[in-house]
């Protein structure tokens, strides 16, 4: 979508909205600094909700980039840096608990947010800030809107991710071309078959299927 212009936005929806095989709708991290969680998208979030299609969010360089010299840094870790405060931003903005029908998906497996969900809670209490706009806790969310792709390919932090979320929020990715990976990594991991085989295909087809059930008027 050519974010942040909502209307612009807004019309590529409509032109979608009914286009075969549309499954999902992809978007960055932010927009030229724009966080998603910014009030001026907020018709373009209630669209979307209404047309049910999952968002794939895919990081951007951080506004902070030029700070990262050297190392590839901005890519290394200002990708998944920008990934997490996206979707904390979200959680904590009131996306996902105006629009509960939102599906959002997350690269990286979940960069690090996974990882900060007990401290995200924690923020729920005792700033008033974190729960201004939500009334419930951030893991809450995590649990019900967010899915989280493989792409870590880390045997611990996956393992350790779905023991956290929960199996059904996982869906199987390679970072193609910049990093092939077959399926051999989630193969490894120590988890049953049926575990597996959800990770794989199950939970994707699930979750696009019913955007397609929507399309259909199901």
């Amino acid at each position: 979508m050519p974010l942040p212009d909502v209307e612009a936005s807004l019309c590529e929806l409509e032109r979608i909205a009914d286009a075969p095989g549309m499954v999902g709708i992809g978007v960055g991290s932010n927009f030229n600094g724009v966080a998603l969680d910014d009030p001026r998208l907020e018709p373009v979030w209630a669209r979307i909700s209404s047309l049910g299609p999952p968002v794939s969010e895919h990081p951007m360089l951080p506004t902070f980039a030029d700070h990262l010299p050297g190392y590839a840094l901005p890519i290394r870790v200002g990708f998944p840096f920008d990934t997490t405060l996206c979707v904390t931003r979200m959680i904590y903005g009131g996306v996902f608990e105006r629009h509960p029908d939102l599906r959002f998906i997350v690269p990286h497996t979940g960069s690090a947010f996974i990882g900060l969900l007990e401290r995200l809670d924690h923020g729920f209490h005792p700033f008033h800030e974190c729960r201004e706009h939500i009334t419930q806790l951030p893991s809450v969310f995590a649990r019900k809107n967010l899915y989280n792709d493989t792409c870590s390919f880390s045997k611990a932090f996956i393992e350790m991710a779905v023991a956290e979320i929960g199996d059904d929020r996982f869906l199987f990715g390679t970072d193609y071309p910049y990093i092939v990976a077959d399926p051999s990594y989630i193969e490894a991991l120590d988890l049953s078959d049926v575990q597996k085989q959800k990770i794989f295909s199950g939970n994707a087809t699930c979750l696009f299927a019913r955007r397609l059930a929507l399309a259909d008027g199901a």
